[in-house]
């Protein structure tokens, strides 16, 4: 066995931090409360069913597991003080710190571990976070039914000593291990709640540097520091109260709601700026014209993206300084830590059809709807693309627009034809950006069904390398659920002397906080 030492790196960081004290003065700024919004009500706070993102974000503050990542997202130790790697890197043996605790002060162990994830995978639980397990040696089996939940491959060794077999080596398995599902769940705390888990304060304990102490329903919810946490002097917040509010205004809840980070609109950025608010962008989400894959036939979406005029969508998207998408993946995607787009160019197809081909496909077409957002700028590319297929294919589509949030609606449910719409995968990586496009995805826009896809892209699972994706990349283009358009940025505002705030992009990314901040610090 290899033997992985994780102390050595925990002692450095605590160093890093006791300096940073003596340097930068944080001392005196120890135990400040502070804000940040929650876009709606938590469903439930039970991290290995969780999905929506209001209870992701509680459960990521309040829950950590064998590892978590750093500020620089770095893999770190939280729980585990050492591992062992067997030489064929299928088998890990953890050792927990001897020093972990549940919030309720009972000791923390191997086998809550083996408790939560045997729970994620037993269909009775109803998890959606399945797939991450599937290289857990009999984790397949116990998912379609065929197996109990205690054949998987995880066992609590000793109290201290979790044992975790793979069905292959994986070397991005303690990156894995960061994500939510994969914390621990105590089944003596689990089942006193009597189905209750994850509803109430009452029915939550924690392993991570916060615990709920409030829960007021649709309005807030308030985090204390926890004091079993293992590392508890180096949290330097005292208390977190979530803002359970919607606001058409967001850079008003930073000024008159007393929030410390908050998403803001493109055009608040210079008022956010002129306020000495720090402002943060992450080009993680994709605008596209999408197409009702179950109402238009390949050929149709083939002619309608090949009659695009895309000079003069450039043109348009350029004029209101908006970056052109090269793919379809949005811009933040990555490949081993890299630009997934840089790393492989834009993606390039000859045309199907001649345009003489076109025409005569175009004039068996219905007359579609374009939905579209109300605002200003979509509308105007919405009828840039109408006036393209109307001047080469002598078709007439109507526009319809609707409030950017019921777009997303009428999308999401398949109740439209042709709109223009814009998608944040799950997480950061290019499995995550194309995995939307697979039949049973619940981001499948498109309602797009497509075995050789769905198998390809499997294997490119398997395989791992660029130059699988890439061709995964260029079977969706050839399927053609939509036309990416233009990369977006969603933007986020810092308060004004505020420090120490981690805000992540894709929504944390594959069950992760947007937020992170155990050495946040604010001026008085």
């Amino acid at each position: 066995m290899k033997k992985r030492s994780v102390s050595m790196l925990a002692f450095v960081s605590v160093l890093c931090i006791l300096l940073s004290f003596s340097s930068c003065g944080r001392q005196s700024k120890y135990g400040q409360g502070f804000r940040f919004p929650l876009s709606s009500e938590p469903l439930q706070l039970d991290p290995q069913v969780a999905t929506d993102t209001a209870s992701i974000e509680i459960l990521s503050a309040t829950m950590e597991g064998l590892f978590i990542l750093d500020d620089q997202e770095q893999v770190v130790p939280a729980l585990a003080k050492e591992y062992t790697v067997s030489e064929d890197g299928k088998t890990y043996r953890f050792t927990l710190r001897p020093d972990a605790h549940w919030s309720d002060e009972t000791s923390l162990t191997a086998e809550d571990f083996v408790f939560a994830w045997r729970r994620v995978v037993d269909p009775l639980t109803h998890s959606s976070h399945t797939a991450l397990f599937k290289n857990i040696q009999g984790a397949s089996a116990i998912i379609a039914g065929k197996a109990e939940p205690d054949t998987l491959g995880v066992k609590a060794v000793d109290e201290q000593t979790l044992e975790v077999t793979l069905i292959k080596p994986d070397e991005n398995f303690l990156q894995t291990l960061t994500k939510l599902p994969f914390v621990p769940c105590s089944e003596a705390f689990f089942q006193k709640t009597v189905g209750r888990y994850g509803m109430e304060p009452e029915y939550v304990i924690s392993s991570g540097a916060f615990v709920v102490k409030t829960w007021s329903h649709g309005e807030y919810v308030i985090l204390e520091k926890n004091e079993q946490y293992y590392e508890k002097e180096q949290v330097l917040p005292s208390r977190v109260r979530y803002v359970i509010k919607y606001t058409e205004d967001e850079l008003a809840l930073l000024e008159d709601e007393g929030l410390q980070a908050a998403p803001i609109k493109n055009g608040q950025i210079k008022k956010a700026e002129k306020k000495g608010m720090q402002v943060i962008a992450y080009e993680d989400s994709l605008c596209s014209l999408w197409m009702n894959t179950q109402e238009m036939p390949l050929s149709q979406r083939l002619v309608l993206r090949e009659c695009l005029n895309r000079e003069t969508i450039e043109e348009s998207l350029q004029k209101n300084a908006l970056k052109v998408a090269a793919g379809l993946t949005p811009l933040a995607t990555e490949f081993n830590g890299k630009s997934y787009r840089e790393q492989v160019g834009e993606v390039k197809e000859k045309n199907t059809y001649s345009l003489a081909q076109c025409k005569k496909i175009a004039k068996g077409m219905d007359t579609y709807t374009l939905l579209c957002s109300d605002e200003e700028e979509e509308v105007l590319l919405a009828q840039d693309i109408l006036q393209s297929w109307q001047k080469q294919l002598e078709v007439y589509f109507r526009l319809e627009t609707l409030p950017k949030d019921e777009v997303k609606e009428a999308v999401s449910s398949g109740d439209y034809t042709l709109a223009i719409c814009s998608q944040m995968p799950e997480g950061e990586t290019v499995a995550d950006a194309l995995s939307v496009f697979t039949s049973k995805s619940n981001q499948n826009l498109a309602k797009v069904t497509d075995k050789e896809f769905d198998a390809f892209f499997k294997k490119a699972e398997e395989k791992g390398d660029l130059q699988t994706w890439k061709k995964a990349e260029q079977l969706v283009w050839k399927i053609c659920p939509c036309v990416p358009l233009t990369y977006e940025a969603r933007t986020f505002a810092v308060g004004k002397g505020v420090d120490g705030i981690k805000i992540r992009p894709f929504n944390g990314g594959g069950g992760r906080a947007i937020y992170a901040f155990k050495q946040a610090t604010r001026e008085e």
